[in-house]
């Protein structure tokens, strides 16, 4: 569900959080409210984030962004 958007953004291959953020910091507002959307619906179905991750999502914090990325990341191996 989250893979394609991954690739598309590039955030699928990097190797540390810090490399995940600076991604974010980079992609337009658009892409952003899509990653955000995806977010979402990947925590409504699975309820994987904490609620400080949920917050900064929807505040748009890129360190939060990340998190979610790097533990979505790590759960397909």
């Amino acid at each position: 569900m989250y893979r394609r958007l991954f690739d598309e953004l590039g955030l699928s291959n990097l190797p540390s959080i810090d490399s995940i953020e600076a991604r974010i910091s980079e992609v337009n507002m658009r892409q952003l409210d899509r990653l955000k959307l995806m977010l979402g619906r990947v925590d409504a179905q699975n309820h994987i984030f904490s609620i400080r991750m949920r917050k900064g999502i929807r505040s748009n914090e890129f360190a939060s962004f990340a998190g979610a990325v790097e533990m979505l990341n790590s759960l397909d191996g």
